[in-house]
């Protein structure tokens, strides 16, 4: 594989792997917290001290049945990763 066909795969895949990768981390930690493995989870799942274990948890139940769906808990993972990627910015520029 030459240098510039090697440096576009990594320029195009890299972000995608990672990205799956990611999804693949959510789902897992969904399914670990899932403890009755109903697909849903509710805030009692949630170990204390858990973001989600908190009044947090509604904002992020998007229809307020006090369930959380995997689509909803995928909302509260990327906002957190948001999060952790701003902190860590922040930290680089100070």
């Amino acid at each position: 594989m030459g240098i510039r066909l090697r440096a576009l795969f990594v320029l195009l895949v890299a972000p995608l792997a990672c990205t799956l990768a990611s999804a693949g981390a959510v789902d897992t930690s969904f399914a670990a917290l899932d403890r009755n493995g109903d697909g849903v989870l509710v805030q009692d799942e949630f170990p204390a001290g858990h973001d989600l274990a908190t009044d947090l948890f509604s904002a992020f139940d998007t229809d307020n049945d006090q369930r959380l769906t995997p689509a909803e808990y995928r909302l509260y993972a990327s906002n957190a990763n948001q999060s952790v990627d701003e902190s860590a910015e922040i930290e680089e520029d100070e």
